[in-house]
């Protein structure tokens, strides 16, 4: 059995304890705190699990280890080869390939806004900038050799 621990915004412990064989490798908790979302590794999917029940809600297919939420709770999106965007209030998925975009080992984060993805990707080692309103790549940022094992991505409070 494994126990996952989130600290969720540092003021709210959320205690989750599930048998577990898949591997978790990426966590996201929706703003309210409502439900969390890990990608399972070994299935190559992303289980949403309610906080307060620690029932297994849904799972989807992802071809990615990221995982982002926008700050509204809508969605979420888990890039890859094909992005994985699923929509938080009816539990549904939708899956959408976006021209240039292959990031299958990589982080992600979306601009204050959520119309923009930023995502590192680490085999290519470059910062990929998706418009998520037009599906489209705006740019490939250089950045050097990263490391799936330590990189990690943030974006300021102030959104620059």
């Amino acid at each position: 059995m494994a126990i996952l621990y989130i600290n969720y915004y540092l003021d709210c412990n959320i205690e989750l304890t599930r048998p577990t064989t898949y591997a978790p490798d990426d966590i996201a908790v929706t703003p309210d705190g409502a439900k969390v979302f890990v990608y399972a590794n070994s299935l190559g999917q992303v289980l949403v699990i309610d906080t307060i029940t620690h029932a297994l809600l849904a799972r989807f297919d992802a071809f990615s280890n990221a995982i982002a939420i926008s700050s509204d709770g809508r969605r979420a999106y888990i890039p890859g080869f094909t992005f994985t965007v699923v929509d938080i209030p009816s539990l549904t998925a939708r899956y959408l390939k976006v021209p240039d975009v292959e990031a299958s080992n990589s982080k992600i984060v979306l601009s204050k806004d959520g119309r923009i993805a930023y995502i590192a990707d680490v085999y290519r080692n470059i910062l990929q900038v998706v418009d998520l309103e037009n599906w489209k790549l705006i740019a490939n940022v250089p950045v050097g050799k990263l490391d799936n094992r330590h990189s990690g991505l943030a974006i300021t409070p102030d959104g620059n």
